[in-house]
């Protein structure tokens, strides 16, 4: 089983993966078992994309958390 991490909307996160160094991504929307985010790192408008939550974790190919959701 799976630790499922606490993934909210606002959130950035950093790829761990030293093949994409710097790379960021900002938590669109989060649903059962995966995520919407933006690369904003990539062209004028960013790149959104699907990612499973269990990649939410911090090891070696998985994301860390850089920033948390804004309080409302």
């Amino acid at each position: 089983m799976t630790k499922q991490y606490d993934v909210k909307v606002g959130q950035v996160y950093e790829d761990n993966d030293s093949r994409h160094f710097g790379r960021t991504v900002r938590v669109l929307a989060v649903y059962t078992s995966f995520a919407v985010v933006i690369n904003e790192n990539v062209g004028k408008h960013g790149r959104t994309t699907m990612i499973n939550l269990d990649r939410f974790r911090p090891n070696n190919r998985g994301y860390r958390l850089v920033s948390d959701a804004p309080s409302r």
